[in-house]
């Protein structure tokens, strides 16, 4: 028998010619590479380091400290009762604007929901949440709206147990999933655990290209469905939609008044879209599903309210204020500080004043002048506290606030030593690119804290290659932000300098 630990090609080689030379000393062999014997031992040795490899992957697949397949980690989570996530859908604010005319301002516009807005090129279409009404005489409306279209598909009844449904498009973004049998509702369940013969019930899961699969019951486990089935989901998200301010200025639906009539419409983004991100790695799969064990469904503690809005799709980053970090608070409540993943860009345009005033609800905030409530759009807010109001019970008693992370814009001046003058420009916009990405509150920049100089000036120095050496020029010990803020780039100048070396 071979030594046990020989795994590898050139060990299992040396066991082996060892071993022929003492099992078969009395033929002639040549255990030399040249020979037919050793063609035959390099063969086996092969396959046998073959089969270790495939059988170290298979079994590091089955830990979640070595696991690195999204299938498998999908396959350990579902021993938790923790379903990865796909893509989540950026959120924004349309702005829809009737055109200026005497005649329609006196009806009310309805703008129903799903109501589509695209870009120039409509590659990115956005559909708003809900309903809406434009009422008379007023210029604009906005509607929350989201980077996911409705999908409906039907298909006839086999009746066959352990039926599964595959979805028609791709990619599924998380968020509510129905499905129909006849007309009549069924209901989503985790597993068939606790199903009977006549449940209507259905799982739901979601394979490595991102396409929803429905699952129904057996008979024993669940109902088998008969009839028609019409299965209801959404696809679209990622981080593609975490468009700019401006992006979104196709109108793809015909609107009308009450009347009845067209009316001419309008429709932006005012603000840049946020929340946008991919599916689940395996390292958020890990640390989601190990956070699910530990809090389960509930939010009693500090930490299970900051896991459970982190599970929310699209949520970057969170933080809780109570009584005991901020006396402002009221008492038996808190507010919990939104951050979107994508951020805000650049680009994007600071909140306006009346922007601030309807967003930023905290007592924390009435007092604060410069900072303006941007980490998160109204859609995303909503949807966090969705999950606190039907997914994650509270303490009786306890009142939860969802906000958006305050964002507190940094003025920069630099003056900056080049050893090409003529890409003054081209170094200007690198230089804001990746202040902006390095001062993004979606980012690792602490919260309450202002950047440290030496980090900034490490930052913009390697920012295009034609920067030979810069300075900051603003004092950052003259400026002070709150514990629950985030800083961001704000307004950016620049002074050349030519660099002779």
């Amino acid at each position: 028998m071979l030594d046990p630990t020989a795994r590898d090609f050139d060990t299992l080689t040396h066991e082996l010619k060892q071993r022929v030379q003492q099992r078969f000393s009395h033929l002639q062999t040549d255990p030399t590479d040249a020979g037919f014997t050793g063609m035959l031992i390099d063969l086996f040795a092969a396959v046998g380091d073959g089969l270790h490899f495939q059988l170290d992957n298979a079994l590091q697949e089955l830990f979640w400290d070595t696991v690195r397949d999204r299938q498998a980690a999908s396959r350990l989570a579902a021993l938790v009762g923790y379903r990865p996530k796909g893509a989540a859908a950026a959120t924004v604010t349309l702005r829809f604007t009737r055109a200026r005319s005497d005649e329609s301002d006196k009806k009310a516009v309805t703008i129903p929901a799903r109501t589509p807005a695209a870009g120039a090129d409509g590659e990115i279409v956005f559909e708003t949440l809900r309903e809406a009404t434009l009422p008379p005489n007023k210029p604009y409306i906005d509607v929350p709206a989201e980077h996911a279209q409705q999908q409906e598909q039907t298909a006839p009844g086999t009746d066959q147990p352990d039926q599964v449904i595959p979805a028609e498009y791709t990619p599924f973004v998380e968020g509510p999933v129905s499905l129909e049998v006849d007309g009549h509702p069924w209901r989503h369940v985790d597993d068939f655990l606790a199903s009977g013969p006549d449940d209507p019930h259905y799982r739901v899961t979601v394979d490595a290209e991102h396409r929803l699969h429905v699952h129904l019951g057996n008979g024993p486990r669940g109902r088998i469905p008969t009839g028609m089935t019409r299965l209801r989901y959404r696809t679209g998200g990622g981080p593609e939609g975490n468009v700019l301010a401006g992006t979104l200025t196709t109108l793809e639906q015909a609107l009308y008044d009450t009347s009845g009539q067209e009316v001419e419409m309008t429709v932006t983004n005012p603000r840049a879209a946020s929340g946008g991100a991919p599916p689940e790695t395996v390292q958020q799969i890990r640390r989601n599903a190990l956070l699910r064990l530990r809090s389960q469904r509930r939010g009693v503690t500090t930490q299970d309210i900051i896991d459970h809005a982190l599970a929310v799709p699209g949520v970057a980053r969170v933080k809780l204020v109570t009584r005991l970090q901020d006396p402002r608070v009221p008492p038996h409540a808190g507010f919990l500080y939104v951050c979107a993943s994508g951020g805000s860009p650049p680009e994007a345009p600071a909140a306006p004043e009346k922007l601030r005033e309807e967003t930023s609800k905290s007592p924390v905030e009435k007092k604060q002048g410069h900072a303006v409530a941007g980490g998160a759009d109204k859609a995303l807010v909503e949807r966090v506290q969705r999950r606190f109001a039907h997914d994650v019970p509270l303490p009786v008693g306890f009142t939860l606030h969802v906000v958006p992370a305050p964002l507190v814009p940094v003025d920069l001046a630099w003056k900056a030593w080049l050893n090409d003058k003529t890409r003054a420009d081209e170094v200007k916009q690198a230089l804001r690119r990746a202040l902006a990405a390095w001062l993004s509150p979606a980012g690792t920049q602490p919260w309450g804290r202002l950047p440290y100089p030496s980090s900034l000036v490490h930052v913009a120095h390697g920012a295009h290659p034609a920067i030979a050496g810069v300075e900051l020029l603003t004092d950052l010990s003259r400026l002070a932000i709150k514990s629950h803020q985030l800083p961001v780039l704000g307004a950016l100048s620049l002074a050349i300098m030519n660099y002779e070396p």
